[in-house]
């Protein structure tokens, strides 16, 4: 009896489910639902037979919401639930999560053909559990449009706005993320799969992503499409690993760390971007930029996108775009642009082999062009090396992009336009333009260039109110645009030029078609007060080849802690002429006070002959690992720098004619290979430490002409303390010729380790004062030393090691040198004449 009526009990049940269908109401006065979850439940009870709509009225509803799978869902009964204004800010859902086991806001599990658009969500707390939509195994036909979330920030960890995370058997298919608005959370789409089964047409379009950590991040998600979003302020934009044959296309990147990194992820068609990476990263390495990497993701293709990176690191780490590995990578019509410090390709196990690569646009700003390996790297800096080295990019340019903006990255420069090459796939560009169908423009945006632009400049022009440029920057920003077809000459009549100035490789400017900036008449005003490292500069030759005259000119930098006045990075060739340069006086050997400063760059020619006044060094280089050579510094007149000349890893240097004036170090050389040539110097050294001259493992050839030469110099040291006319170690030098002359306690050369490669002679070594004329530190001396006079007032004149001479005599006998040596007092004039017979 009981048996049966449970079963009379069931079937009235079931006759009674009544499948709903059509639009009901949630919330508000008199709705069909006071709830969300009193809506949901009823799906669970009683199912659907057609297109259900939950319409949810104004109002703020905190909630957590598990939906399952609901009977009778298909393609023609959609589950939706919106907003009943269609305003997306009228109805907010919201939650705040305590544990991971409640880390959501909407869960689905399993359930098929649900849509939410015009909602808000926002994850509550104060922890880091921000998740809102979760989304589990057997999910399908999922629609999420048009709608805004807010999770707890970039930096909680547990927030990710959509996740999914499914294991080896588990399936989430037809997953669509539309025109939505994202803020505030670690992951914006974060999709993780264990196999390339997992998921199934996933579609990320037209949404906008904001303050993520990270924006996009799918693993095992083939065939995606990843298209028209917009990501900003965000650490990374998008990175998809063992994902393969994904559409990534016409998205809009700004971000500080990384742009779009395509990992183990083949057949990836990656085109129509714009990529903006400023640097500024919030996680990870800091200041590194990345723009657009392949690492290990083979047979994909890279098309017009626009790459701009700027990194705020001082590393070769940062790039524009990158190969790692893998092979047939198909890259064309991209701007690939660094105006950073590290380099705008970066290569690493790829060759010319596993590449068709052309018709790009190669341009970098303060690093090296193109780097080819991690270990041992082979640099290419400029194109024509790349172009003859490396077998690729025929067609390809590297000039100045002329983006409008930063950003977006809208290019309008002549030297782009029309310069692409013809792509099947890519019939339209990031806003929907045609492409040219036999000369597209590079990068992401299809434009026309202005015809004011196209006609090169060449000659001279003036600069000032009322001249051809009433001011620098805009003769500057015409320059660049317009490029050269001959020599171009600015000159500055009166005015005031304050500010600071980035100099970047002219188009078409070369060795021939150098750009002078010069003073014309009267008396401009080059001044500038820098605030920080990054505005710490007059003139920054941005490299990539720079070819740049200044004649002339008095520049003056006023910063108390920034005050440099040329900052000088790349690949460059440059020179400085005439005028003055000056700074305020320091007493320190500070990187931010030097006049010139010269590093991460490689040094084709400079020519530099002008009057330094103050700062820490005048000239200070560290050069590209002994690659750097063609630095010339003749005729300058150093005055009272705390370093006059400061080099390191500098090849070959002639530093001839000038004239140093009370510098606490006049000249400073360390690991500098090649023949460095110091010759016809005037050292003039008042109170103060430290030497005049100072050379330490400085390396020449073994031929005479490939040996370093310190000759004809003059140095007078008046009341310095413990300072050295000359500072010699480990080192290979010809010192021949040199007039030395202290008065006080330092020694004339001081050599605390002589390897018995140096030549010492026809000097003279006078010392009036309590210090040896010369001093070896060690206790050998094989050095060549003879026809030198070599003078002491004190008791002794030279030391090896423990043991000190007190006369010539002793210095021959017991050192078993030549005996051509003297010992007379020269008797200088004040000009360091001697008037000795």
């Amino acid at each position: 009896m009981l048996i049966g009526l449970l079963l009379i009990a069931g079937i009235i049940s079931v006759l009674s489910a009544v499948p709903l269908s059509g639009t009901y109401t949630i919330g508000g006065t008199t709705p069909d639902y006071a709830t969300i979850n009193d809506a949901v439940n009823d799906l669970i009870a009683n199912g659907v037979n057609g297109n259900t709509s939950f319409h949810i009225r104004t109002g703020t509803y905190d909630e957590q919401v598990i939906i399952p799978e609901i009977t009778g869902t298909s393609d023609t009964s959609i589950i939706s639930f919106s907003s009943e204004s269609g305003d997306v800010d009228d109805v907010i859902i919201s939650h705040s999560a305590t544990s991971s086991t409640d880390n959501y806001i909407i869960r689905l599990d399993g359930a098929d053909y649900i849509d939410f658009h015009y909602l808000t969500f926002r994850a509550e707390g104060t922890t880091n559990l921000g998740t809102i939509f979760d989304l589990k195994d057997g999910t399908s036909d999922i629609r999420i449009r048009f709608n805004k979330f807010y999770s707890l920030g970039y930096n909680q960890s547990y927030s990710n706005i959509i996740n999914a995370q499914l294991s080896s058997s588990q399936t989430i298919f037809h997953l669509e993320i539309l025109a939505n608005y994202f803020q505030d959370s670690y992951y914006g789409v974060y999709l993780y799969g264990n196999n390339s089964s997992n998921f199934f047409d996933v579609l990320i379009k037209n949404n906008l992503f904001y303050n993520q950590m990270k924006a996009i991040e799918l693993t095992y998600v083939p065939s995606v499409v990843i298209q028209g979003n917009s990501i900003t302020d965000c650490n990374d934009a998008i990175k998809i690993n063992n994902s393969s044959s994904a559409n990534i296309s016409k998205n809009d990147i700004n971000t500080h760390a990384s742009g779009i990194y395509i990992y183990y992820s083949s057949y990836a068609d990656v085109y129509n971007n714009s990529i903006n990476v400023d640097g500024n990263a919030w996680s990870g390495n800091y200041g590194l930029a990345k723009g657009l990497t392949f690492d290990n993701s083979g047979n994909s293709e890279a098309y017009y996108n626009s790459v701009r990176i700027e990194d705020s690191a001082s590393s070769n780490n940062s790039y524009a775009f990158s190969l790692l590995g893998a092979t047939n990578h198909f890259v064309k019509n991209n701007i690939f642009s660094n105006f950073g410090l590290g380099n705008s390709i970066y290569f690493n196990s790829v060759d010319s082999n596993d590449m068709l690569m052309d018709y790009n646009d190669i341009f970098v700003g303060r690093g090296f062009l193109i780097r080819n390996g991690y270990y041992s790297p082979t640099i290419y800096y400029t194109l024509s090396q790349f172009q003859s080295g490396f077998g690729e990019n025929a067609h390809s340019v590297s000039v100045y992009p002329g983006f409008y903006d930063n950003p977006p990255l809208h290019s309008h420069s002549p030297w782009i336009d029309g310069k692409g090459t013809h792509i099947a796939l890519v019939t339209e560009d990031i806003n929907g333009n045609p492409r040219d169908s036999s000369t597209p423009d590079i990068g992401c945006y299809e434009f026309a260039a202005d015809p004011a632009n196209t006609t090169p400049l060449s000659g001279t022009y003036n600069i000032g109110t009322g001249y051809d440029y009433d001011n620098l920057q805009d003769a500057i920003a015409d320059l660049l645009i317009k490029g050269t077809n001959g020599s171009v000459h600015f000159d500055l009549f009166d005015g005031d030029y304050s500010g600071n100035y980035k100099l970047y490789n002219v188009p078409s400017s070369s060795g021939s078609n150098f750009v002078t900036i010069a003073l014309g008449t009267g008396d401009p005003d080059l001044v500038y007060s820098a605030t920080s490292e990054d505005d710490n500069y007059i003139f920054r030759l941005m490299g990539g080849t720079t070819f740049y005259d200044f004649e002339y000119l008095t520049l003056e930098a006023q910063g108390t802690d920034y005050s440099r006045v040329f900052d000088i990075n790349g690949y460059n060739d440059f020179r400085i002429l005439g005028g003055s340069i000056t700074a305020p006086f320091t007493t320190s050997d500070n990187r931010s006070k030097d006049l010139i400063y010269i590093k991460n760059a490689k040094i084709v020619n400079a020519d530099i002959n002008t009057t330094f006044n103050n700062g820490s060094s005048a000239i200070y280089m560290y050069g590209d690992n002994n690659t750097s050579s063609g630095l010339d510094i003749w005729n300058c007149t150093f005055n009272n720098n705390f370093i006059g000349i400061n080099l390191l890893y500098v090849n070959s240097p002639e530093i001839r004619g000038n004239t140093f004036n009370d510098n606490y170090y006049p000249l400073k050389a360390t690991t500098c290979n090649g023949n460095l040539r110091f010759i016809g110097n005037h050292i003039f050294k008042l109170n103060g430490y430290g030497d005049a001259i100072y050379i330490s493992s400085c390396t020449g050839g073994e031929s005479p002409e490939s040996r370093g030469l310190i000759a004809n110099n003059t140095i007078k040291m008046t009341n310095c303390s413990s300072s050295n006319g000359m500072n010699i170690n480990i080192s290979n030098y010809d010192v021949v010729y040199n007039s030395i002359l202290v008065e006080g306690d330092g020694n004339a050369v001081y050599s605390y380790y002589d390897y018995g490669t140096n030549l010492f002679k026809n000097n003279i070594f006078a010392v009036k004062g309590t210090a040896k004329s010369f001093d070896v530190g060690n206790n050998s001396f094989t050095s060549a030393f003879d026809y030198n006079d070599i003078y002491n007032e004190g008791a002794y004149l030279m030391k090896l090691g423990g043991t000190t001479y007190s006369n010539l005599e002793e210095m021959h006998t017991m050192m078993g040198i030549s005996t051509n040596n003297i010992s007379t007092f020269p008797y200088f004039t004040a000009d360091m004449h001697t008037d000795s017979p």
